[in-house]
């Protein structure tokens, strides 16, 4: 869609724009008496959590009114409304003098899937300052700038409330459907179902009971044909799979991976390969009605996680990532368990269990043969499986309905600003020559700014300066500094030797009797940790 020129005139962002760049403070971390100066990074400024603070010594400040952009990482280009804080690191802040800034705000946040895609840097990604000075900035008058920002703002809002409103419902699909399952897996579902079936065979009797040793009100109590188990009575083994190294060039046999695991089935979708002897195969392959498990992860959500082999599944193998159980088919249903393994009981079982401070969550196959599970008649277990996956289709499709919506509504917020910074929806025209006069006046404006901040920066201090004295470094300095800043900055950080260290200590004794500088005690929790040194103006 090309833009209005009777709304519009298009100018290089380079021409306009300036951008400051964050930095990360020495002293970062928990609030305290010394760090009050909150840290805006990216989960500060997206989430509103503060995470991190420091002091307001050579920190880059940035208050609500700013726009940050993303500068660094995988979600460089993402922008924001700023906060009161110092600038994170990976952050920048970025305006047009005379511009307004809700304005230059949702102009950039178009413009986020076009500088995420055109970085620079190896490994880490960047923003590239060429590609983001050549966008074409659709510039108009104030009030019409004024006018589209707060169209785009209502629209927002209107649509970001029903979002909240399909998100909320969401949570109550997931709250009920944890609700259901444990009823179902507890023989509340099937109550009247037990009392026109009682001729049917109770629970086998070759299942080792532990109901009576319970006494944790974390288990509830279970109908009289039900019992508590170890999962280890209904399985015939939990095996680990393969740790060979495998790729995706389809030589050898498809190994099912962590990926394949999406919502109790397997998928084909993302297959690796490796060639396998027999005994291998043998030992790594698969029948129907096995359940492989996700036995580690850094996502503690995910551990447990696991999803039921059918007949199209058996002519893969599975990767070491996972366990193989293999349930003893007179005892339990397939189905039965995988619903068992993804009940609140068994989940919050699993995660006692598998939660690390390392990083990375693991439950091995004997935490899993010693889990507790309710368990019933095989006929029952059947009874309860057809109902859950009456439920669970319901659910689901209501699930994907209100998902659909939550795209399409951001597909609606991509439209709308293409049609702001396009057509400007309700914008007066303008008028060329008052156009270019403000362009003007936005680029002198520009200069003076950029002019000003070179003159109101602390000049930095120079490593080594031999030929200056204590006195003389603090003064070009120009800001309060540590001992060990100014030492690291001086003659005697060259070949470092007791006899330096002292002399170096002598002359900033008679720097301190001269008069001449301000030392000011750092505290902390109402201990002192150190000093900081200025020369005095």
């Amino acid at each position: 869609m090309a833009t209005d020129s009777n709304i519009f005139q298009l100018v290089k962002l380079s021409e306009l724009l300036i951008s400051v760049k964050g930095k990360k403070p020495s002293n970062l971390g928990g609030k305290s008496a010394l760090r009050k100066i909150p840290y805006i990074d990216i989960n500060a400024f997206e989430n509103k959590v503060l995470d991190f603070f420091c002091s307001d010594e050579n920190i880059v400040r940035c208050s609500n009114a700013d726009v940050l952009m993303v500068w660094d990482g995988s979600r460089c280009g993402y922008v924001g409304m700023g906060m009161n804080g110092a600038l994170g690191s990976t952050l920048a802040s970025l305006s047009i003098p005379l511009v307004e800034q809700r304005y230059l705000y949702y102009f950039l946040r178009s413009k986020f899937e076009y500088l995420n895609t055109n970085t620079r840097g190896i490994g880490i990604p960047h923003i590239d300052p060429l590609y983001l000075g050549n966008i074409d900035f659709p510039l108009t008058t104030i009030a019409n700038q004024k006018l589209i920002a707060d169209k785009i703002s209502t629209l927002y809002d209107h649509i970001d409330d029903g979002i909240e409103k399909a998100k909320s419902a969401l949570e109550k699909l997931s709250a009920l459907w944890k609700n259901k399952i444990s009823d179902a897996i507890t023989g509340n579902v099937t109550n009247e179902w037990r009392r026109n079936n009682k001729l049917f065979k109770l629970l086998e009797s070759d299942l080792v009971s532990i109901t009576e040793e319970l006494t944790d009100s974390f288990f509830p109590s279970l109908p009289n044909d039900w019992a508590y188990i170890k999962l280890d009575n209904v399985l015939e083994s939990v095996n680990y799979g393969t740790s060979k190294k495998c790729a995706y060039d389809s030589t050898g046999i498809g190994v099912l991976r962590i990926p394949n695991l999406i919502d109790g089935v397997i998928s084909d979708s993302d297959l690796k390969y490796a060639v396998f002897s027999d005994q291998e195969i043998e030992k790594f392959s698969l029948e129907k009605g096995d359940l492989l498990l996700i036995r580690s992860n850094g996502s503690l959500s995910l551990v447990g996680s696991c999803a039921l082999v059918d007949d199209k599944d058996t002519s893969y193998l599975f990767a070491g990532y996972l366990l193989r159980l293999r349930p003893i088919s007179e005892f339990i249903h397939p189905r039965f368990l995988m619903y068992l393994l993804a009940s609140p009981m068994l989940r919050m079982q699993i995660e006692n269990v598998a939660k690390s401070s390392s990083g990375v969550n693991n439950i091995n196959a004997q935490e899993i043969r010693s889990l507790i599970i309710p368990i019933c008649s095989l006929e029952e277990q059947m009874e309860i499986v057809n109902i859950l996956d009456g439920i669970k289709d319901s659910i689901k499709s209501q699930q994907n309905y209100l998902n659909l919506l939550i795209d399409k509504a951001g597909l609606t917020k991509k439209n709308i600003l293409e049609e702001a910074f396009t057509i400007g929806f309700e914008s007066q025209p303008i008028e060329t020559s008052d156009i270019d006069k403000y362009i003007d006046n936005i680029k002198t404006t520009k200069a003076k700014l950029i002019a000003e901040a070179k003159k109101r920066k602390p000049k930095a201090i120079r490593k080594n300066m031999t030929n200056l004295s204590i006195l003389e470094i603090l003064r070009q300095s120009n800001e309060k500094i540590t001992v060990k800043q100014l030492f690291s900055s001086s003659k005697y950080n060259k070949d470092v030797s007791p006899e330096k260290v002292e002399a170096f200590y002598l002359e900033l004794k008679d720097a301190i009797n001269s008069g001449k500088i301000i030392i000011e005690e750092v505290r902390e929790n109402g201990l002192k940790t150190g000093d900081l040194i200025k020369f005095k103006e």
